[in-house]
């Protein structure tokens, strides 16, 4: 159960909205087609001394990157199965993202994990300089005190009180629920990036919170 929850988080944060636009953006499509400049830069790549070929791999990784955006914008992600060491939730990694650095709780954890090696870096940094298509998540779970009153609204304030003090570009908190759970989440912008943070209560007591940024514009691919 715990692993459908944050299956759940990692969807919504897929659907999210960026900030309004002043044009409707035109419904994603998901092509999964090698693109021909992948296809023109790994040509004749064997005749090449290995700084030519290693530039022609990047252009090639680039263009590639490219249409998995897109398909992640029409909602279509690879993804793998991870638990953590300790065994305290689970969830779905995106196809080609890494995990970073996992620090324990006795009831959770935090956990980075983004689509490039400097993933963790870039969520620890207050204006992240991130690269077209490049993304980063920093997942929190953890159980209040057993005598507290805290709520997903407490516990989405908690977050929102310091991102509000850095990065006053801030959408109001949306509360709902989906199958009975409830969620929650808020959107901000910094200089050159888009972030957003999305709660949910779980079924033992327990809070996810998942912060994620993205670079400018590409909100809706995280």
């Amino acid at each position: 159960m715990l692993k459908s929850l944050l299956i759940l988080i990692i969807v919504l944060i897929a659907a999210l909205p960026a900030f309004a636009q002043d044009e409707e953006a035109p419904d994603p499509v998901c092509e999964a087609n090698v693109p021909a400049e992948a296809l023109a830069a790994l040509d004749g790549i064997a005749d090449l001394t290995p700084e030519e070929a290693l530039a022609r791999v990047i252009d090639a990784r680039v263009a590639l990157q490219a249409v998995e955006q897109q398909c992640a914008r029409a909602g279509v992600v690879l993804s793998r199965n991870y638990i953590t060491p300790d065994g305290t939730f689970a969830l779905v990694v995106p196809q080609g993202w890494l995990l970073g650095t996992y620090n324990p709780t006795e009831a959770g954890g935090i956990l980075f994990m983004g689509n490039s090696a400097t993933a963790e870096r870039l969520l620890q940094v207050e204006n992240p300089r991130l690269l077209p298509g490049e993304q980063s998540l920093q997942i929190v779970v953890g159980l209040p005190p057993a005598d507290s009153d805290i709520t997903l609204e407490s516990v989405m304030s908690d977050f929102r009180t310091p991102v509000n003090a850095v990065y006053p570009e801030l959408s109001t908190t949306v509360l709902y629920e989906v199958d009975g759970r409830s969620l929650a989440w808020f959107a901000y912008r910094g200089d050159g990036f888009d972030g957003v943070v999305v709660g949910i209560a779980m079924e033992d007591r327990r809070f996810a919170v998942v912060r994620g940024i993205t670079s400018g514009g590409d909100l809706d691919a995280l």
